[in-house]
């Protein structure tokens, strides 16, 4: 028997009229699932003087449980010592009798994460496309993993949650009715039930050790979040979530979205006979247990610690969650009474004093050296005596996999120098139960044996609480925006998903990436675009030396190949006459005249000349009346002003003019624009034309042409970037990298953003580096060799912890690409982008593939249909089997 309450409870449900609660499968009663039912101690959730929720169970106790955010310490200095010490607050906060359990769970559904990308799938064709390829190649992970055929390389999606349970000791309620204890808890059929008068009043000490457990419970949180610990207190639907979960993961795997408390028995207010109608348990032989829900099986064991290890640290036991995909390691705890342990103490050492002899005095003298050990730490340091059991729980859905997976557990704990074993005799239904929140009794207890008695210190220490960060979610005011802030989903390094956003850093929204050649930039730029690509309306250029990104434009929007044969104007002289543009008609000129040559300067009447000249072109051709250009001004009509108007000298000029007014850069840079507003992508391919005495005033145009759908107001608020891959070419002197720091502060206030790409961290030894180490909040680093990371160090400011990751950042061709994050003022991770044959195909750079792909292209003169093509055919570059 589990408690005193359930007749009572039971006979309450039948005496209204109602049907003894049982499990539903296939529409026949189970006496196993009765029985299932009958384990669990689950009754109603309420609150206790406005305190909850709290959760009434079976055995005359109340719980209260929460989930808690997992602290990050893979890039925090010292973090897994600072997380040990507010799980020992929290121990601390315990009164003796006070039950604690630890869930470290980790599992491989993401769906939760997924329906967060999925609040802005794209508007246009790819970008629906390109969401829909990402989703579904994590959802098969889900089930399948990452790379199935590939066992070196094997990855898994993983979801990590640590929930708190907290369970009275008995309060001594004895025939009153359960129910009156707390508020707000019954609904629907229990009303009837909680109408009736109680068989007995509650009395007043149960009630003070009511008051006393929920004192605990507040004391608990208080200390979790003085460390800025996020807590969600665990309501009725969540555990039966949670409970579902550990016990029938089944019913989450393939993409399943609906929550699975919805899926309730006749008596939806109660809890136990919810959860058992989610399927049965069978197999009760003493090796685990089977659980059947969703037409599916899986394979239940439980690893236990027989002894505690010889030595502990903090996060010792974070390793062990990484032994398998789905895996639940559970700490069960409560606090010894002072007094007592004290006792304890005292008489171990005086059974040590009568017990030693000469035979075994050396043996006995380190005993006495460990209880003084102890008493040192429980006086001086305030320590508590700990009761404390361990066990792991694992799940797989075939039963030599299960064993399998149960020995991997073993040999993970002995490598820790922890002796563990199997659990294969003490019956699958005490495993059952300390697989569970809240289901502790002391006669479950006594028959497990396998509470061992530790200083709280070390208790602590065994919690495992290992996270990674998860990145930063879109905020519930911006996903149901017309404009949402720009979501980019990868993997951190544990497989949970990544939510990257640099436009939330504190600073700026700009990123700076570092990446040699062969680290997977164009790789990682090709998927930060299509990810910012499901932004409805979103305006994005990118500027390369390389074509690499031509399959993308030309999917996107427009390839722009800017050099001297090219159709496709860059004119730097239109808009209203301002003057504002004016100065900007002026520095292109002079650029013209001078191609960034000092020794080319100009004189003082020159200037006023160019000045003039332009300003008066743009007049003539404008309409002032109704405020619209007539023509477009061009360099031609400058040119006719200077020959008009300022006689001899403007003639000169003009002349100086010529290579672009009617010589070998004419079409670049005297006729009308190619590129308009309504272009949403444009990728300005610039490695011909940096080869030519013209290539600054290129950069200059480019630059301008995207300042001004910048600064656009009809489209203030529309999402845009900037992405300047070998940005390093561009900003070679401080004229160009002056632009870049103007660039960048302005885009701050526009609802823009920049990525600047350099390939040596060298190259941030220069105008422009420095310029973009200041303005950019965001550092993202790709693998790069020894050498880079002695010079990156100079650069970006790293701690060890980061550093190590960074040394350590590796490229799968064909599978995976890690990466380094950094945001000022927020967090650091490494990422790990793991492409689907989609993504693969638009961005590879292979020539194999490239010339595979454009032959497609010559076929279809549709590039999206050529990578699809390629996608089907030749999944990652490898025919398909």
């Amino acid at each position: 028997m589990m408690g005193n309450l359930f007749p009572l409870i039971h006979a309450s449900i039948t005496k209204v009229g109602e049907k003894s609660p049982t499990s539903v499968s296939g529409g026949r009663q189970s006496k196993t699932a009765v029985q299932f039912s009958s384990e669990l101690p689950y009754l109603q959730c309420g609150t206790f003087s406005g305190f909850g929720p709290l959760h009434l169970l079976t055995d005359d106790t109340v719980g209260f449980a929460f989930i808690l955010s997992v602290p990050v310490v893979d890039t925090v200095p010292e973090a897994e010592q600072a997380a040990s010490n507010t799980i020992l607050a929290m121990l601390h906060a315990l009164s003796p009798g006070v039950q604690w359990q630890w869930f470290f769970s980790a599992g491989p559904v993401v769906e939760h994460s997924l329906e967060k990308y999925m609040l802005q799938p794209g508007r246009d064709m790819a970008g629906k496309l390109f969401c829909d390829a990402l989703l579904t190649r994590w959802r098969d992970a889900q089930s399948l993993g990452f790379f199935p055929e590939d066992q070196e390389h094997e990855f898994h999606p993983r979801a990590q949650t640590i929930l708190v349970a907290l369970k009275s000791p008995p309060l001594g309620l004895g025939l009153a009715n359960p129910f009156d204890l707390l508020t707000n808890t019954v609904r629907g059929p229990f009303s009837r039930i909680r109408n009736q008068t109680s068989v007995a009043p509650i009395s007043g000490p149960a009630l003070k050790r009511m008051a006393e457990f929920v004192s605990v419970a507040r004391n608990v949180i208080a200390a979790a979040h003085s460390q800025q610990w996020e807590t969600t207190a665990m309501d009725a639907p969540a555990l039966i979530d949670r409970v579902g979960t550990l016990l029938f993961p089944q019913r989450s795997e393939g993409g399943m979205r609906s929550p699975i408390h919805q899926d309730l028995s006749p008596f939806p207010n109660e809890i136990r006979t919810a959860i058992a109608s989610m399927g049965r348990i069978e197999g009760i032989d003493g090796r685990g247990f089977r659980s059947l829900a969703a037409g599916s099986l899986r394979h239940h064991r439980v690893v236990s610690m027989l002894w505690q290890p010889r030595a502990v640290l903090p996060g010792m036991l974070n390793s062990v969650s990484m032994v398998r995909p789905s895996i639940n390691i559970s700490i069960t705890a409560a606090l010894q009474g002072t007094a007592q342990a004290l006792l304890k103490l005292k008489s171990r050492a005086l059974l040590n004093a009568r017990s030693t002899h000469r035979f075994n005095e050396t043996e006995m003298q380190a005993r006495v050296e460990a209880l003084q050990e102890v008493e040192q730490r429980l006086f001086s340091d305030g320590e508590r005596i700990v009761e404390l059991r361990l066990q792991v729980h694992v799940c797989e859905k075939d039963e030599a996999e299960a064993d399998m997976a149960a020995d991997a557990v073993c040999k993970q704990l002995q490598a820790l120098e922890m002796e563990a074993a199997v659990e294969n005799e003490i019956g699958s239904t005490v495993l059952l139960r300390g697989c569970l929140p809240f289901a502790v009794y002391p006669q479950t207890e006594r028959k497990l044996h396998r509470r061992r008695r530790m200083l709280s210190r070390d208790c602590a220490d065994m919690h495992p609480a290992g996270g990674c960060w998860t990145g930063t979610p879109p905020h519930l005011s911006t996903a149901s925006s017309a404009y949402p802030s720009p979501i980019v989903l990868y993997s951190n390094s544990l497989g949970e998903p990544l939510f990257i956003d640099p436009t939330q850093a504190d600073k700026n929204p700009h990123a700076l990436v570092v990446g040699q050649s062969g680290s997977g930039k164009s790789f990682f730029v090709h998927d930060y675009l299509l990810h910012l690509w499901r932004l409805p309306d979103v305006r994005i250029f990118l500027i390369s030396i390389k074509p690499d990104y031509r399959k993308l434009a030309l999917v996107l929007g427009r390839y722009v190949e800017v050099n001297l044969d090219s159709n496709l104007s860059l004119n730097p002289f239109a808009g209203a006459p301002t003057r504002e543009n004016q100065a900007r008609w002026f520095a292109a000129l002079e650029l013209m005249i001078s191609e960034g040559q000092s020794s080319r300067a100009l004189s003082r009447e020159a200037e006023v000349m160019l000045q003039s000249a332009a300003l008066a072109a743009a007049q003539r051709n404008w309409n002032s009346e109704e405020n619209k250009a007539i023509r477009e001004t061009l360099l031609e009509h400058v040119c006719e002003e200077l020959e008009r108007n300022f006689s001899v000298h403007g003639r000169q000029l003009a002349g100086q003019l010529h290579p672009y007014r009617r010589g070998p850069y004419q079409r670049l840079f005297n006729a009308p624009r190619g590129v308009v507003p309504s272009d949403r992508f444009v990728f300005f391919n610039l490695g011909s034309i940096l080869r030519q005495p013209c290539a600054a005033l290129a950069s200059f145009c480019v630059f301008g042409l995207i300042d001004e759908t910048m600064n656009d107001p009809s489209i203030r608020a529309v999402p845009k970037g900037l992405i300047a891959d070998e940005v390093w070419a561009l900003v070679r002197n401080s004229s160009a990298a002056a632009i870049l720091e103007r660039s960048l502060k302005a885009y701050r206030s526009l609802g823009a953003f920049a990525m600047p790409i350099v390939q040596d961290p060298k190259d941030l030894d220069s105008p422009g580096g420095r310029v973009m180490l200041v303005n950019t909040a965001t550092k993202i680093i790709l693998p790069m060799d020894s050498s880079g990371h002695d010079d990156l160090r100079n650069y970006v400011r790293l701690n060890d912890r980061e550093m190590e990751i960074v040394r350590n950042l590796r490229l799968a061709k064909r599978r995976y690409s890690e990466f380094f994050i950094s945001i000022d003022g927020i967090r650091s991770a490494k990422g790990v982008l793991i492409p689907d044959p989609l993504r693969y195909a638009i961005s590879t750079t292979d020539p194999v593939d490239e010339q595979i792909i454009d032959g497609f292209f010559r076929e279809s003169n549709d590039m999206l249909a050529a990578v699809r093509k390629f996608a089907e055919q030749m999944p990652y570059g490898v025919p398909r089997a």
